[in-house]
């Protein structure tokens, strides 16, 4: 636990724990799970149970809580300007199709300076979109 905010109310650094909340809207429960490996990451986005997490070095993964499998994706360092990436920067991450779908994964990142990102299964790097 860290120590009380200033309205006096004490919240968990679910960050270093590694942990996780997950709410299913439709029966209206809650389910919170820690995983060690998930200490220090980020949730960028997610799609059909998959997560895309990434850490402080902008290392990317797409993780799957049920089933436990990892993907792992380019780094954003593979972006040209880019190479000292912070995870501050990312705007949002959207994975488009799962590492299930029948060409496997496709995800799409914007960042603050507006660079607009595409990384698919065939591909060893983020390409960036010219505007």
């Amino acid at each position: 636990m860290s120590g009380p905010a200033e309205n006096g109310t004490r919240s968990e650094d679910t960050l270093v724990a590694g942990m996780f909340d997950l709410h299913d809207v439709t029966s209206q429960t809650s389910y919170c799970f820690q995983k060690k490996s998930l200490e220090d990451k980020i949730w960028l986005g997610e799609k059909d149970h998959w997560i895309i997490i990434t850490d402080k070095r902008c290392s990317l993964s797409i993780f799957n809580p049920i089933s436990g499998a990892y993907v792992s994706l380019p780094s954003f360092t593979t972006i040209e300007g880019h190479q000292n990436c912070e995870y501050r920067t990312i705007r949002r991450v959207v994975l488009c199709q799962t590492p299930a779908s029948t060409n496997g994964h496709l995800a799409l990142a914007l960042f603050d300076d507006g660079v607009l990102a595409i990384t698919a299964k065939q591909y060893e790097v983020w390409r960036t979109f010219k505007h």
